[in-house]
């Protein structure tokens, strides 16, 4: 969470023959905090790099942190909260750019990743419409896979 220390961990998070420190920092360090890093302004930015970095089983891991936890503060779950927290959205951008391509077979992993994330956006589509980084990421995922808002003037 540091201003510049996140430097290192991203540096190490990104560098191949680092690859078990890697491992080990998703595991027992990002894997905790998955939420709590998402709206820190510098963790976010090792968050995404975990994202774009890890092994197929660490991003299973990432993926069921933001999907299956929720947040016992105010009963939403990690998804919703990151969409709408002015770092978390970041992470969410990141995220979805990678599951569009492990759909597009360009990555190891399972396509339903994409299908869940894409069910909670399209649900969350008026909301996200309110802020400009919510407009990018139904922009997104309308490029992916087409328009699909019944009211086709929402923009």
């Amino acid at each position: 969470m540091d201003e510049y220390a996140n430097y290192v961990v991203q540096f190490i998070i990104a560098t191949d023959y680092l690859e078990e420190h890697r491992r080990e920092i998703i595991q027992k360090v990002i894997l905790t905090n998955v939420l709590k890093f998402s709206q820190a302004r510098f963790a976010s930015h090792v968050l995404e790099k975990s994202l774009i970095f890890a092994s197929p089983k660490c991003l299973f891991a990432i993926i069921e942190e933001i999907f299956v936890t929720s947040n016992a503060n105010n009963c939403r779950d990690t998804l919703n909260v990151m969409l709408f927290d002015q770092f978390g959205n970041y992470v969410i951008q990141r995220l979805l750019e990678i599951l569009i391509e492990v759909k597009n077979g360009n990555r190891p992993g399972d396509p339903i990743w994409f299908d869940l994330l894409a069910k909670r956006l399209i649900e969350n589509e008026q909301h996200l419409f309110k802020y400009s980084s919510g407009k990018k990421i139904i922009e997104v995922l309308e490029v992916e896979i087409g328009p699909f808002s019944e009211n086709e003037n929402h923009h």
